[in-house]
């Protein structure tokens, strides 16, 4: 599962947060705006624990303002939160 949270008081224009767990670890991804869109940067973690604890020290979410979402579809991008492809993937 994917979480998401909104920052309560916006640092350098980070409105909202998702975690999105995989096989290789945990991405931290910052967004400029509340609406679902591509995130303006993303941090990898080697765990969620972490990526939480950047997130707290970073823009004070705690880990109970945290909401889970459903993971991505496949071949669709992490960092969105309805399902969205690139032009020009094959699926």
């Amino acid at each position: 599962m994917r979480k998401i949270a909104s920052i309560s008081e916006p640092t350098n224009g980070i409105v909202r947060l998702m975690i999105h767990n995989d096989d290789n670890g945990t991405y931290l991804f910052g967004y400029a705006k509340i609406e679902d869109c591509g995130a303006e940067w993303d941090e990898w973690y080697e765990s969620e624990m972490q990526a939480m604890e950047a997130g707290l020290q970073a823009y004070g979410v705690k880990s109970s303002e945290w909401t889970e979402i459903p993971n991505p579809e496949p071949n669709c991008q992490q960092d969105w939160i309805n399902p969205v492809r690139l032009k020009g993937r094959s699926n």
